[in-house]
């Protein structure tokens, strides 16, 4: 069947009820783009298959869309995307979220020897990586509205922060008496945020593990001096004794 209208730049079947169109499916020539249209309501419906069409809706696996692309399925693999002309090390499956025609947010998936899973943002950053392992790399700050349990943390430290200053010539070790003086005026140790300042901005747990280690060999000082005045106290009293006997 061969369609020729030199009418105007339409080319189309059309399905009448009552003398009024109620569909119709044609070429519009100048674009070349082919039609299928449904006038006075109604569904697209595709016949042994839950397809439709309705209000700017499609529905797979249902005939009542809520969204306009809406998937159901009773099966496992509800939605597959597959990119059949990967090349190793050098392509992606991807989906792009956009807003007003602009990229937003792209999901990928690498089609490279870890078979990476990635969320870009709209610079083209990867924010957030994930392996087949389960390694989960995040690029910048995240926020758990909830708790954290885990085997194992790692925090790392930079050059020159970990305590172990303390034990250099160079430290100013404060006096007990200096530290008890500290303690009365502020009511917290010294280098040590105050527990408003905690509440207000959280820990650091790097940081807070590092301060709490430089009061413990602080106080490993401390001890060391009081014992070493205790022996040369004991030594007084021992000559003391001595003399008196």
């Amino acid at each position: 069947m061969t369609f020729n209208n030199t009418d105007d730049n339409w080319q189309y079947v059309q399905f009448k009820r009552s003398g009024f169109r109620k569909a119709w499916f044609g070429l519009y020539s100048t674009s070349n783009d082919f039609y299928f249209a449904k006038e006075d309501g109604g569904k697209f419906r595709f016949l042994n298959a839950d397809v439709v069409l309705s209000n700017g809706k499609l529905g797979i696996g249902t005939t009542l869309p809520s969204s306009p692309l809406q998937v159901s399925s009773n099966a496992n693999r509800t939605l597959r995307l597959d990119f059949t002309n990967a090349s190793n090390n050098s392509t992606y499956t991807w989906v792009s979220l956009n807003a007003n025609s602009t990229e937003q947010w792209r999901v990928v998936g690498r089609d490279d020897d870890s078979a990476k899973f990635e969320i870009w943002n709209k610079n083209g950053d990867d924010v957030f990586t994930l392996s087949q392992s389960g390694h989960a790399t995040i690029e910048g700050d995240a926020i758990i509205k909830g708790n954290l349990e885990s085997k194992k943390v790692k925090v790392t430290a930079s050059p020159g922060s970990f305590p172990d200053y303390v034990f250099s010539e160079n430290y100013e070790l404060k006096t007990l008496a200096e530290v008890e003086a500290f303690i009365n005026k502020n009511g917290h140790l010294p280098n040590m945020p105050t527990a408003k300042e905690v509440e207000v901005n959280g820990q650091d747990l790097g940081l807070i593990q590092q301060k709490l280690l430089e009061k413990i060999e602080e106080l490993t000082l401390y001890i060391i001096e009081l014992k070493n005045q205790n022996i040369a106290q004991q030594k007084v009293i021992d000559s003391m004794l001595d003399k008196m006997n």
